[in-house]
Protein backbone atom coordinates (compact mmCIF):
# COMPACT_ATOMS: atom_id res chain seq x y z
CA UNK A 1 0.00 0.00 0.00
CA UNK A 2 1.38 3.44 -0.39
CA UNK A 3 3.11 5.44 2.29
CA UNK A 4 0.81 8.18 3.86
CA UNK A 5 -2.31 9.82 2.60
CA UNK A 6 -3.20 9.86 -1.16
CA UNK A 7 -5.03 12.78 -2.22
CA UNK A 8 -7.96 12.97 -4.27
CA UNK A 9 -9.71 16.29 -5.87
CA UNK A 10 -13.03 16.21 -7.83
CA UNK A 11 -13.38 19.65 -9.78
CA UNK A 12 -16.72 20.35 -11.62
CA UNK A 13 -17.13 24.10 -13.07
CA UNK A 14 -20.34 23.04 -14.10
CA UNK A 15 -22.23 22.29 -11.02
CA UNK A 16 -19.64 24.45 -8.93
CA UNK A 17 -18.15 21.44 -6.77
CA UNK A 18 -14.94 21.73 -5.44
CA UNK A 19 -14.14 18.90 -3.18
CA UNK A 20 -11.11 16.95 -2.21
CA UNK A 21 -10.84 13.08 -0.53
CA UNK A 22 -7.72 11.42 0.55
CA UNK A 23 -6.98 8.36 2.37
CA UNK A 24 -4.13 6.46 3.95
CA UNK A 25 -3.83 3.06 5.67
CA UNK A 26 -2.01 1.81 8.78
CA UNK A 27 -2.52 -1.76 9.51
CA UNK A 28 -6.17 -1.95 10.17
CA UNK A 29 -7.08 1.54 10.43
CA UNK A 30 -8.29 3.65 7.66
CA UNK A 31 -7.93 7.52 7.79
CA UNK A 32 -9.96 9.47 5.89
CA UNK A 33 -10.56 13.40 5.16
CA UNK A 34 -12.73 15.34 3.05
CA UNK A 35 -14.00 18.47 1.96
CA UNK A 36 -14.13 21.55 0.26
CA UNK A 37 -10.96 22.37 -1.82
CA UNK A 38 -8.98 24.38 0.60
CA UNK A 39 -10.30 23.50 4.03
CA UNK A 40 -8.23 21.31 6.56
CA UNK A 41 -11.79 18.75 5.65
CA UNK A 42 -13.74 16.47 7.77
CA UNK A 43 -11.29 13.91 9.61
CA UNK A 44 -12.73 10.51 10.16
CA UNK A 45 -11.14 7.00 11.14
CA UNK A 46 -12.15 3.37 10.93
CA UNK A 47 -10.94 0.13 11.80
CA UNK A 48 -11.50 -2.84 10.18
CA UNK A 49 -11.17 -6.96 11.44
CA UNK A 50 -8.17 -7.36 10.12
CA UNK A 51 -5.54 -6.35 7.99
CA UNK A 52 -6.73 -7.68 4.54
CA UNK A 53 -9.74 -6.35 5.02
CA UNK A 54 -8.85 -3.37 5.36
CA UNK A 55 -6.67 -3.16 2.08
CA UNK A 56 -9.68 -4.51 0.07
CA UNK A 57 -11.92 -1.19 2.10
CA UNK A 58 -9.39 0.96 0.68
CA UNK A 59 -9.08 -0.47 -2.80
CA UNK A 60 -12.56 0.07 -2.92
CA UNK A 61 -12.77 3.33 -1.15
CA UNK A 62 -10.17 4.86 -4.26
CA UNK A 63 -11.96 2.83 -7.39
CA UNK A 64 -15.22 4.40 -6.08
CA UNK A 65 -13.63 8.02 -5.81
CA UNK A 66 -11.91 7.59 -9.35
CA UNK A 67 -15.47 6.38 -10.87
CA UNK A 68 -17.17 9.57 -9.41
CA UNK A 69 -14.43 11.93 -11.19
CA UNK A 70 -11.93 12.58 -8.44
CA UNK A 71 -8.65 12.84 -9.54
CA UNK A 72 -5.27 12.02 -7.64
CA UNK A 73 -2.95 15.21 -7.56
CA UNK A 74 -0.46 16.23 -5.83
CA UNK A 75 -2.07 18.10 -2.20
CA UNK A 76 -1.76 21.86 -3.01
CA UNK A 77 -1.59 22.46 1.15
CA UNK A 78 2.02 20.60 0.91
CA UNK A 79 3.28 22.18 -2.31
CA UNK A 80 6.71 24.01 -1.77
CA UNK A 81 5.94 27.24 -4.23
CA UNK A 82 2.43 27.39 -3.27
CA UNK A 83 3.11 27.95 0.12
CA UNK A 84 5.89 30.55 -0.83
CA UNK A 85 3.45 32.12 -3.18
CA UNK A 86 1.09 32.71 -0.01
CA UNK A 87 4.09 33.94 1.89
CA UNK A 88 4.68 36.76 -0.07
CA UNK A 89 0.92 37.59 -0.10
CA UNK A 90 1.10 37.42 4.01
CA UNK A 91 3.86 39.93 4.06
CA UNK A 92 1.91 42.61 2.42
CA UNK A 93 -1.52 42.02 2.15
CA UNK A 94 -1.66 45.17 -0.66
CA UNK A 95 0.56 43.94 -2.80
CA UNK A 96 -1.37 42.82 -6.36
CA UNK A 97 1.21 41.47 -7.93
CA UNK A 98 1.46 38.61 -5.64
CA UNK A 99 -1.94 37.86 -5.73
CA UNK A 100 -1.76 37.76 -9.88
CA UNK A 101 1.30 35.21 -9.57
CA UNK A 102 -0.61 33.38 -7.27
CA UNK A 103 -3.67 33.06 -8.95
CA UNK A 104 -1.80 32.22 -12.22
CA UNK A 105 0.37 29.42 -10.12
CA UNK A 106 -3.55 28.17 -8.68
CA UNK A 107 -4.99 27.99 -11.76
CA UNK A 108 -2.98 25.47 -13.15
CA UNK A 109 -3.89 23.64 -10.10
CA UNK A 110 -7.67 23.47 -11.19
CA UNK A 111 -8.20 26.34 -8.45
CA UNK A 112 -11.14 28.38 -9.19
CA UNK A 113 -10.77 31.03 -7.19
CA UNK A 114 -7.46 31.89 -9.34
CA UNK A 115 -9.81 33.27 -12.00
CA UNK A 116 -11.63 35.53 -9.10
CA UNK A 117 -8.36 36.94 -8.42
CA UNK A 118 -8.13 37.95 -11.84
CA UNK A 119 -11.54 39.63 -12.51
CA UNK A 120 -11.00 41.39 -9.03
CA UNK A 121 -7.78 42.34 -10.12
CA UNK A 122 -9.13 43.44 -13.57
CA UNK A 123 -12.03 45.69 -11.77
CA UNK A 124 -9.69 47.62 -9.48
CA UNK A 125 -8.55 49.32 -12.61
CA UNK A 126 -11.52 48.54 -15.07
CA UNK A 127 -14.90 49.78 -13.94
CA UNK A 128 -16.40 47.77 -17.21
CA UNK A 129 -14.97 44.67 -15.41
CA UNK A 130 -16.41 45.05 -11.99
CA UNK A 131 -20.02 43.40 -13.00
CA UNK A 132 -17.87 40.46 -14.39
CA UNK A 133 -16.25 39.99 -11.71
CA UNK A 134 -19.46 40.06 -9.33
CA UNK A 135 -21.12 37.27 -11.74
CA UNK A 136 -18.09 35.10 -11.55
CA UNK A 137 -18.19 35.32 -7.77
CA UNK A 138 -22.41 34.45 -7.65
CA UNK A 139 -21.88 31.93 -10.44
CA UNK A 140 -18.98 30.22 -8.11
CA UNK A 141 -20.91 30.90 -4.57
CA UNK A 142 -20.94 27.69 -3.48
CA UNK A 143 -17.19 27.27 -3.55
CA UNK A 144 -16.07 30.67 -2.43
CA UNK A 145 -18.83 31.38 0.78
CA UNK A 146 -20.50 27.71 0.92
CA UNK A 147 -22.63 27.89 3.56
CA UNK A 148 -21.90 31.35 4.68
CA UNK A 149 -23.88 31.99 1.41
CA UNK A 150 -27.52 32.33 2.74
CA UNK A 151 -25.97 34.50 5.66
CA UNK A 152 -25.05 37.53 3.12
CA UNK A 153 -26.42 39.74 0.47
CA UNK A 154 -29.91 40.88 2.03
CA UNK A 155 -30.88 43.35 4.26
CA UNK A 156 -30.23 42.37 8.11
CA UNK A 157 -27.83 39.94 7.01
CA UNK A 158 -25.30 38.93 10.11
CA UNK A 159 -22.32 39.12 7.77
CA UNK A 160 -21.74 41.77 4.89
CA UNK A 161 -18.32 41.10 3.48
CA UNK A 162 -16.28 43.21 1.49
CA UNK A 163 -14.42 41.16 -1.72
CA UNK A 164 -10.88 42.57 -2.92
CA UNK A 165 -8.13 40.33 -4.70
CA UNK A 166 -10.18 36.65 -4.94
CA UNK A 167 -10.90 37.03 -0.37
CA UNK A 168 -13.08 38.79 1.98
CA UNK A 169 -10.64 41.40 3.14
CA UNK A 170 -13.07 43.24 5.19
CA UNK A 171 -16.35 41.84 7.31
CA UNK A 172 -18.90 43.68 9.41
CA UNK A 173 -20.37 40.80 11.76
CA UNK A 174 -23.69 41.77 13.46
CA UNK A 175 -25.31 39.87 16.00
CA UNK A 176 -29.03 40.01 15.87
CA UNK A 177 -31.39 38.51 18.59
CA UNK A 178 -33.63 35.63 17.68
CA UNK A 179 -31.58 34.55 14.81
CA UNK A 180 -30.87 30.75 14.25
CA UNK A 181 -28.11 29.38 13.66
CA UNK A 182 -26.57 31.72 16.31
CA UNK A 183 -24.49 34.82 15.38
CA UNK A 184 -21.42 32.63 17.05
CA UNK A 185 -21.58 29.97 15.12
CA UNK A 186 -22.12 31.78 11.29
CA UNK A 187 -18.99 34.10 13.10
CA UNK A 188 -16.89 31.31 13.80
CA UNK A 189 -17.68 29.50 10.10
CA UNK A 190 -16.31 33.22 8.65
CA UNK A 191 -13.28 32.72 10.66
CA UNK A 192 -13.00 29.15 9.51
CA UNK A 193 -13.50 29.76 5.88
CA UNK A 194 -10.72 29.83 3.15
CA UNK A 195 -12.07 32.83 1.56
CA UNK A 196 -11.48 34.55 4.86
CA UNK A 197 -7.87 33.84 5.40
CA UNK A 198 -6.34 37.06 4.92
CA UNK A 199 -9.21 39.00 6.73
CA UNK A 200 -8.36 42.49 7.58
CA UNK A 201 -10.73 44.21 8.50
CA UNK A 202 -14.03 43.42 10.85
CA UNK A 203 -16.49 45.01 12.67
CA UNK A 204 -18.37 43.52 15.56
CA UNK A 205 -21.47 45.20 15.93
CA UNK A 206 -24.95 44.82 17.77
CA UNK A 207 -28.30 45.61 16.04
CA UNK A 208 -30.30 46.57 18.96
CA UNK A 209 -29.77 47.25 22.68
CA UNK A 210 -30.50 43.72 23.81
CA UNK A 211 -28.29 42.09 21.69
CA UNK A 212 -24.80 40.67 23.28
CA UNK A 213 -21.45 39.97 21.98
CA UNK A 214 -20.03 38.05 24.71
CA UNK A 215 -19.90 34.67 22.64
CA UNK A 216 -17.88 36.15 19.68
CA UNK A 217 -15.83 37.89 21.64
CA UNK A 218 -14.81 34.39 22.91
CA UNK A 219 -15.15 32.77 19.42
CA UNK A 220 -12.45 35.17 18.05
CA UNK A 221 -10.49 34.69 21.48
CA UNK A 222 -9.56 31.36 20.54
CA UNK A 223 -9.39 31.88 17.17
CA UNK A 224 -5.43 33.09 16.09
CA UNK A 225 -6.40 36.11 13.17
CA UNK A 226 -2.73 37.34 12.60
CA UNK A 227 -3.72 39.41 9.66
CA UNK A 228 -6.31 41.08 11.44
CA UNK A 229 -5.06 44.71 11.09
CA UNK A 230 -8.50 47.13 11.62
CA UNK A 231 -11.17 45.47 14.71
CA UNK A 232 -13.86 47.62 15.77
CA UNK A 233 -15.82 45.98 18.39
CA UNK A 234 -19.19 47.18 19.97
CA UNK A 235 -21.56 47.57 22.02
CA UNK A 236 -19.16 45.20 24.67
CA UNK A 237 -21.35 46.26 27.93
CA UNK A 238 -22.78 48.76 30.08
CA UNK A 239 -21.45 49.94 33.44
CA UNK A 240 -24.52 50.31 35.98
CA UNK A 241 -26.22 52.79 36.69
CA UNK A 242 -27.07 52.62 40.56
CA UNK A 243 -30.29 54.97 39.48
CA UNK A 244 -31.63 53.27 36.85
CA UNK A 245 -32.09 49.83 38.89
CA UNK A 246 -35.11 50.40 39.51
CA UNK A 247 -36.61 50.82 36.31
CA UNK A 248 -38.09 47.93 35.18
CA UNK A 249 -38.01 49.65 31.73
CA UNK A 250 -34.29 49.38 32.09
CA UNK A 251 -31.62 46.80 30.78
CA UNK A 252 -28.32 46.78 31.25
CA UNK A 253 -26.13 45.11 28.51
CA UNK A 254 -23.38 42.92 30.42
CA UNK A 255 -20.13 43.76 29.96
CA UNK A 256 -17.52 41.30 27.73
CA UNK A 257 -13.83 40.70 29.17
CA UNK A 258 -11.41 42.25 26.22
CA UNK A 259 -8.55 40.60 27.77
CA UNK A 260 -8.30 37.16 26.35
CA UNK A 261 -8.62 39.27 22.59
CA UNK A 262 -5.18 40.53 22.13
CA UNK A 263 -3.04 37.19 21.92
CA UNK A 264 -5.19 36.65 18.99
CA UNK A 265 -5.26 39.65 16.77
CA UNK A 266 -1.21 40.68 17.70
CA UNK A 267 -1.18 42.33 14.11
CA UNK A 268 -3.82 44.96 15.09
CA UNK A 269 -3.15 48.40 13.94
CA UNK A 270 -5.76 49.93 14.65
CA UNK A 271 -8.52 49.20 17.43
CA UNK A 272 -12.14 50.52 18.19
CA UNK A 273 -13.96 49.90 21.37
CA UNK A 274 -17.74 50.70 21.71
CA UNK A 275 -18.91 50.51 25.08
CA UNK A 276 -17.73 49.39 28.80
CA UNK A 277 -15.48 46.32 28.84
CA UNK A 278 -15.67 44.27 32.15
CA UNK A 279 -11.72 44.41 31.64
CA UNK A 280 -9.56 45.86 29.17
CA UNK A 281 -6.41 43.79 30.02
CA UNK A 282 -3.08 44.64 28.98
CA UNK A 283 -3.02 45.95 24.88
CA UNK A 284 -0.16 44.01 24.11
CA UNK A 285 -0.03 44.96 20.16
CA UNK A 286 2.97 45.61 19.05
CA UNK A 287 1.87 47.06 16.07
CA UNK A 288 -1.00 49.05 17.42
CA UNK A 289 -1.14 52.63 15.52
CA UNK A 290 -4.56 54.30 16.41
CA UNK A 291 -6.99 53.16 19.96
CA UNK A 292 -10.26 54.35 20.16
CA UNK A 293 -12.51 54.22 22.94
CA UNK A 294 -16.51 54.73 23.23
CA UNK A 295 -17.30 54.21 27.15
CA UNK A 296 -19.50 55.57 29.90
CA UNK A 297 -16.00 55.73 32.11
CA UNK A 298 -13.02 54.63 32.12
CA UNK A 299 -11.92 52.40 35.21
CA UNK A 300 -8.58 52.82 36.69
CA UNK A 301 -7.31 49.55 35.48
CA UNK A 302 -8.28 50.78 32.07
CA UNK A 303 -6.59 53.88 31.79
CA UNK A 304 -3.35 52.20 33.62
CA UNK A 305 -3.84 49.64 30.49
CA UNK A 306 -3.77 52.56 27.90
CA UNK A 307 -1.09 54.06 29.80
CA UNK A 308 1.40 51.12 29.58
CA UNK A 309 0.24 49.83 25.77
CA UNK A 310 3.37 48.81 24.53
CA UNK A 311 1.87 50.02 21.24
CA UNK A 312 3.63 52.44 19.05
CA UNK A 313 0.38 54.72 19.37
CA UNK A 314 0.17 57.36 17.36
CA UNK A 315 -4.06 57.74 17.48
CA UNK A 316 -5.39 58.01 21.19
CA UNK A 317 -8.91 58.56 21.58
CA UNK A 318 -11.23 58.85 24.49
CA UNK A 319 -15.15 59.52 24.30
CA UNK A 320 -16.98 59.62 26.99
CA UNK A 321 -20.95 59.13 26.72
CA UNK A 322 -21.35 60.30 30.81
CA UNK A 323 -20.35 64.06 31.41
CA UNK A 324 -18.17 62.55 34.30
CA UNK A 325 -16.82 65.72 36.63
CA UNK A 326 -14.25 67.87 37.40
CA UNK A 327 -11.71 65.37 38.26
CA UNK A 328 -11.53 64.11 35.27
CA UNK A 329 -8.11 64.98 34.41
CA UNK A 330 -6.58 63.33 37.82
CA UNK A 331 -7.90 60.42 36.62
CA UNK A 332 -6.66 60.72 33.44
CA UNK A 333 -3.14 60.77 35.49
CA UNK A 334 -1.04 58.10 34.45
CA UNK A 335 -2.08 58.60 30.57
CA UNK A 336 -1.18 62.43 30.43
CA UNK A 337 2.12 61.43 32.89
CA UNK A 338 3.18 58.47 31.03
CA UNK A 339 5.56 58.07 28.30
CA UNK A 340 3.08 57.32 25.64
CA UNK A 341 1.35 60.95 25.16
CA UNK A 342 4.53 62.12 23.99
CA UNK A 343 4.52 60.51 20.49
CA UNK A 344 0.84 60.73 19.89
CA UNK A 345 0.15 63.07 16.76
CA UNK A 346 -3.86 63.14 17.14
CA UNK A 347 -5.29 62.65 20.46
CA UNK A 348 -9.14 63.83 21.44
CA UNK A 349 -10.65 63.46 24.93
CA UNK A 350 -14.62 64.54 24.08
CA UNK A 351 -17.99 63.70 25.04
CA UNK A 352 -20.66 62.10 22.70
CA UNK A 353 -23.33 63.62 20.67
CA UNK A 354 -25.25 65.74 23.47
CA UNK A 355 -22.65 64.63 26.24
CA UNK A 356 -20.80 68.25 27.39
CA UNK A 357 -17.80 66.77 29.09
CA UNK A 358 -16.84 68.01 32.42
CA UNK A 359 -13.43 68.80 33.77
CA UNK A 360 -12.29 69.76 30.05
CA UNK A 361 -10.48 72.73 31.54
CA UNK A 362 -8.46 70.52 34.38
CA UNK A 363 -7.61 68.59 30.81
CA UNK A 364 -6.06 71.45 28.81
CA UNK A 365 -3.98 72.20 31.88
CA UNK A 366 -2.87 68.56 31.76
CA UNK A 367 -2.35 69.01 28.01
CA UNK A 368 -0.73 72.57 28.44
CA UNK A 369 2.18 70.46 30.80
CA UNK A 370 3.21 67.76 28.25
CA UNK A 371 6.64 68.14 27.51
CA UNK A 372 7.84 68.26 23.68
CA UNK A 373 4.30 66.86 22.90
CA UNK A 374 4.35 66.00 19.15
CA UNK A 375 0.28 66.21 18.85
CA UNK A 376 -0.45 67.72 15.41
CA UNK A 377 -4.27 67.39 15.71
CA UNK A 378 -6.00 67.90 19.23
CA UNK A 379 -10.22 67.20 19.52
CA UNK A 380 -11.46 68.39 22.89
CA UNK A 381 -14.98 68.82 21.85
CA UNK A 382 -18.22 68.30 23.27
CA UNK A 383 -17.12 69.28 26.72
CA UNK A 384 -17.34 72.53 29.08
CA UNK A 385 -14.03 73.78 28.13
CA UNK A 386 -13.96 77.92 29.21
CA UNK A 387 -11.46 80.86 28.15
CA UNK A 388 -9.41 79.72 30.99
CA UNK A 389 -8.65 76.51 29.42
CA UNK A 390 -8.34 78.10 26.19
CA UNK A 391 -5.75 80.58 27.38
CA UNK A 392 -3.70 77.19 29.51
CA UNK A 393 -3.39 75.68 25.79
CA UNK A 394 -2.05 79.27 24.06
CA UNK A 395 0.47 79.42 26.51
CA UNK A 396 2.00 75.80 25.87
CA UNK A 397 4.22 74.86 23.55
CA UNK A 398 1.59 72.89 21.80
CA UNK A 399 1.99 73.37 17.49
CA UNK A 400 -0.57 72.26 16.39
CA UNK A 401 -2.69 72.05 13.04
CA UNK A 402 -5.75 71.61 14.01
CA UNK A 403 -7.73 71.61 17.41
CA UNK A 404 -11.43 71.01 17.57
CA UNK A 405 -12.98 73.38 20.40
CA UNK A 406 -16.68 72.51 19.00
CA UNK A 407 -19.95 72.56 21.32
CA UNK A 408 -17.76 74.10 24.38
CA UNK A 409 -18.48 77.32 26.42
CA UNK A 410 -15.76 79.86 24.81
CA UNK A 411 -16.03 83.11 24.28
CA UNK A 412 -14.50 84.81 20.96
CA UNK A 413 -11.58 86.02 22.77
CA UNK A 414 -10.94 81.79 24.42
CA UNK A 415 -11.40 81.01 20.57
CA UNK A 416 -9.09 83.21 19.30
CA UNK A 417 -6.37 82.87 21.72
CA UNK A 418 -6.45 79.06 20.47
CA UNK A 419 -4.89 80.53 16.85
CA UNK A 420 -1.40 81.43 18.53
CA UNK A 421 -0.85 77.49 18.65
CA UNK A 422 -3.10 75.75 15.90
CA UNK A 423 -3.24 76.52 11.90
CA UNK A 424 -7.05 75.81 11.76
CA UNK A 425 -9.27 76.44 14.97
CA UNK A 426 -12.83 74.71 14.52
CA UNK A 427 -15.53 76.29 16.95
CA UNK A 428 -18.70 74.94 15.81
CA UNK A 429 -21.29 76.01 18.09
Amino acid sequence: MPPGFRYFELVDDRTGRYVFWEVAITGTVLELRHGPVGTPGKHERETCASESLAQHEYQLRVDAHLAEGYREVADRRLDARTRALEAAIEADLDDATSYMVYADWIETLGDARGSLINAQLAAETDPEAAPRAAAFLKQHEALFLGPLAEHVGYDGAVIEPTWRYGFIRKAKVTVREQFHPTPASVFHALLEHPSARWLDELVIATADNTSDIKALVDVLAWTARPSLRSLEIGEVGERADPARDDDPHYWRRESADLSRLWTAVRGLRRLVIKGDPERLGSLALPRLAHFEIHAQELSADDIDAIASAASPLERLELRFRWPLGPDLAESLRPIFDGPLIRGLDHLAVTGVHRTHLAGTDGVCAAIARIPRPALRTLDLSHGQMTDAGAELLAASRLDLEIVDVSKNQLSYRGVTALDRIAKLVINDH
